[in-house]
């Protein structure tokens, strides 16, 4: 697994009285999934943002429900950040031993899973979220400390 971001370091972004900053750093960032984190929210986000962000790709339970082909995507695509949300259900132990080794993309995948990632805790995060009663701010956290 290679450690620097390949794509981009930080990503910013805002809906409604609801901001996330985003920094990224490592190449694949693993966001432990809790309840009641937000996660939902941030990838609603990212994926409104890969609209016109061409650098983002992303992936969830509803793209393999609607046929998509998850193993032949991932290994094809190039110069990406790769968002998974519900990789429990969607990664197979050949297509996260690929993303371990992959020089091409970024990776941020959010599940409880981390087997064949080869992933240690600097890679490992939560979603931080504050919240004044009008506002909303959510940032990486990592789990290391």
């Amino acid at each position: 697994m290679y450690s620097r971001p390949e794509i981009m370091d930080r990503m910013e972004l805002t809906r409604g009285s609801c901001r996330a900053e985003l920094e990224f750093r490592a190449n694949l960032i693993f966001l432990m999934e809790r309840a009641g984190s937000a996660k939902s929210l941030i990838f609603d986000m990212i994926r409104e943002a890969a609209r016109k962000d061409r650098r983002l790709f992303c992936i969830c339970a509803e793209d393999k429900r609607n046929g998509m082909d998850i193993r032949q995507r991932i290994r094809s695509t190039e110069r990406k950040l790769i968002v998974i949300d519900d990789a429990d259900l969607l990664l197979t132990d050949e297509i996260r031993r690929f993303i371990a080794f992959d020089k091409k993309n970024q990776y941020l995948i959010a599940g409880k899973n981390t087997d064949n990632l080869l992933l240690s805790r600097a890679n490992l995060y939560e979603l931080d979220v504050v919240t004044d009663g009008v506002k909303t701010e959510i940032r990486l956290r990592n789990c290391a400390g």
